[in-house]
């Protein structure tokens, strides 16, 4: 008899779902925020397998996807046992934070299948270590989250170009977004920021997401200048 293979690592499956439904590790929630007044924020990670152990390593990175050292998390590296939930803690390090907005950063959670041989046969397994990436909203002291941010949005045209602006220190996730009646890909706001959108663009729609993942109402803005 043979030994079982188990290739681990050959490709990657990212994801931003939050809990995997039918067995494997899945997040708590699809977003964190972190106020920094507090000592760390937390997340969960969940393995909802009967029987695999998988090796979950984690980092964050900045809005440039580029490994930081403002923020760690805590343990970087574990053995998540099968039917079990552990919870990652984010620590800020450096306070190289804004005052006046957010400041986005990604969580990266890497859970690698583990490998195991036995004597059943010859076979080849190809297994896949699942990627998933949410982003982080750092909150500075005094910015409460308000309501109803899709209302906070600027449509207009400047130098012939249609543009929609951010005019809060918050991020605006826009998604199910259309130009035009066309559906185009999801769109980050930073804030205070702007984005040109397609030339003759005289109407956008689209929703937010919310700190828990929720949709906002469909939003509908038009330009007539």
């Amino acid at each position: 008899m043979g030994l079982k293979k188990i290739l681990t690592g050959i490709g990657f499956l990212i994801t931003s779902v939050s809990v995997v439904a039918d067995g494997g590790v899945g997040l708590g929630a699809t977003r964190m925020v972190y106020h920094t007044e507090d000592k760390m924020a937390s997340m969960p990670v969940i393995n909802s397998t009967s029987n695999q152990h998988y090796l979950i390593n984690s980092w964050v990175e900045d809005s440039n996807e580029v490994k930081t050292k403002d923020l760690i998390v805590t343990p970087p590296l574990y053995l998540s046992e099968p039917n079990t939930e552990n919870a990652l803690r984010v620590i800020k390090v450096l306070d190289n934070f804004h005052n006046d907005r957010e400041k986005l950063y990604y969580l990266n959670v890497k859970s690698i299948p583990s490998s195991k041989d036995e004597v059943d046969g010859d076979k080849n397994i190809l297994q896949f270590a699942i990627l998933s990436k949410i982003k982080i909203f750092v909150r500075p002291p005094g910015l409460e989250r308000i309501g109803e941010l899709e209302e906070k949005l600027t449509f207009k045209v400047m130098n012939n170009d249609a543009v929609i602006a951010n005019p809060t220190p918050y991020y605006m996730n826009m998604v199910n977004v259309f130009l035009d009646d066309k559906k185009v890909d999801s769109i980050v706001l930073q804030p205070f920021g702007q984005k040109t959108m397609a030339k003759g663009t005289k109407k956008i729609k689209f929703q937010l997401v919310n700190d828990y993942g929720a949709l906002s109402k469909v939003k509908e803005v038009i330009h007539n200048n």
